[in-house]
């Protein structure tokens, strides 16, 4: 979220879903990721919803945390519902975008009519080791030349 001004998400509304709690409730953490995202304006919500890695829950936040992974763009849909029913902001499905550096999240974004891309591809934290980390890069963030428009799935 660090330079999204500069990236074609620069009008765009925005939300999180991770596997993580993003240190938790009421952490500098979390208040740091509402600001690089740009604050309220964009996101249109400062709770962070904890779903508890429930693939059913009812998304009521464009801010979610324990997000199941491989599950995630079940939040997503969700978090559509709500972004319509309650903020009466409908997104066409081919335009929205979501970045996460695990293929497993990526992949399941197939056949939603979403974008997808996997990010950190080049700046990888632990070096895959065994098939141990395959298709996970972690440790750093996704580089800014990433968070692209590309229609479809793309993974490392």
């Amino acid at each position: 979220g660090q330079h999204l001004d500069s990236t074609f998400c620069k009008a765009c509304y925005r939300g999180i879903v991770t596997a993580g709690q993003a240190s938790g409730p009421g952490s500098d953490e979390r208040a740091e990721i509402l600001r690089r995202l740009g604050g309220t304006k964009y996101t249109r919500s400062d709770w962070w919803q904890d779903v508890g890695f429930d693939t059913s829950a009812e998304v009521k936040s464009s801010l979610v945390v324990q997000a199941k992974d491989a599950f995630k763009q079940e939040a997503v849909k969700s978090m559509l519902k709500w972004w319509k029913a309650d903020q009466h902001i409908e997104f066409k499905p081919e335009n929205v975008h979501m970045f996460d550096d695990v293929r497993a999240n990526v992949e399941p974004f197939k056949g939603t009519g979403f974008n997808a891309v996997q990010v950190s591809c080049s700046v990888r934290g632990v070096k895959e080791w065994n098939g141990m980390f395959d298709g996970q890069v972690g440790g750093c963030g996704g580089e800014i030349a990433e968070a692209v428009a590309e229609k479809g799935i793309k993974v490392c």
